[in-house]
């Protein structure tokens, strides 16, 4: 007696009795529905398609990565219809239905030191073994790739929802294989909003992997907030999840440059400057709103005609 024919499968899985021209007969008459060349689906099955079934048949030897290893670990905070896996090369992506299955290269610096398959973890699912990134790679991957990841924010919501249970220094030890330094940045920036406990000696190898200049992760050009601690500059919504005295200093927030608009300021605030008494004087001192006076300015006497001179 044969086996049963799988909902998903391969050409070379094809039973004898399905193959060449009985393959396309089944095809015509809607028994099988062709994902792609060579993957097909049992349509006879009647069962709702498993994505991570076609992840598994529709690459060879994959590894389930990004937000679809996300949602695999119970950590996705939405769902999506793109599905994601990690493979020795780049395969072409193929789309079924409403959703799209992408295959992407394990990292060079992971190949060049035969450790793509670390950090890996079999899952049993629905009658078949798949192949996943554990946790701790997965929220690293998705923090190196947030194009498919959903997002910083996405893996923000998944570093929170993870932190009880992931162990922070595999995970560092896992950032620093990567060899990427905005990552490692942007790792301990998550550790100190999310108050996740690290040991001093991984915390102390984040820092040394850290930049020690500013790098963009995730921001334009020009604008983000430079979280100083960690030299990232992140976009602002991220920067603002840090907790009240998480950092020794605040952070800087970059904002494109607009020579007329300073240049403006710091006339009227010499004006304001001129204009006061004595006593707002003193008060303007304290005040590190003001841009661009002239400390002498407060020395001298209201004086009008200097005023008009050059000032109003």
């Amino acid at each position: 007696m044969s086996a049963p024919l799988p909902q998903v499968f391969t050409t070379r899985q094809a039973p004898a009795s399905l193959r060449g021209s009985a393959l396309r007969y089944a095809r015509s008459k809607g028994m099988v529905v062709q994902v792609k060349r060579g993957l097909y689906l049992n349509s006879a099955a009647n069962l709702p398609v498993d994505p991570y079934a076609l992840l598994h048949r529709g690459f060879p030897s994959p590894v389930v990565s990004h937000h679809s290893a996300l949602e695999l670990h119970g950590y996705a905070y939405s769902c999506r219809n793109v599905h994601t896996t990690f493979t020795d090369t780049d395969q072409r992506p193929f789309q079924f239905r409403r959703d799209t299955f992408v295959a992407v290269a394990f990292p060079k610096v992971l190949r060049d030191k035969h450790l793509t398959r670390t950090e890996t973890v079999k899952v049993f699912r629905l009658g078949q073994h798949l192949t996943a990134t554990s946790l701790e790679r997965t929220l690293v991957d998705c923090l190196a790739r947030p194009d498919l990841s959903g997002g910083l924010e996405e893996v923000w919501r998944g570093f929170d929802s993870a932190s009880a249970d992931l162990d922070a220094d595999r995970l560092c030890h896992y950032v620093v294989q990567l060899e990427n330094k905005t990552l490692a940045g942007l790792v301990g920036l998550l550790f100190d909003q999310l108050s996740i406990h690290v040991s001093k000696k991984c915390r102390e190898l984040l820092r040394r992997h850290a930049p020690i200049t500013p790098h963009y992760a995730g921001a334009a050009r020009g604008e983000g907030t430079l979280v100083r601690d960690w030299n990232v500059v992140v976009p602002r919504r991220l920067a603002e999840r840090t907790r009240e005295g998480t950092h020794d200093r605040p952070p800087i927030t970059f904002r494109p440059y607009n020579a007329e608009k300073v240049r403006r300021a710091k006339a009227k605030n010499r004006r304001d400057i001129l204009r006061a008494s004595s006593a707002q004087k003193l008060t303007m001192q304290h005040t590190h709103s003001l841009v661009g006076y002239n400390k002498n300015d407060f020395k001298q006497s209201l004086d009008l005609s200097r005023a008009a001179a050059g000032f109003l």
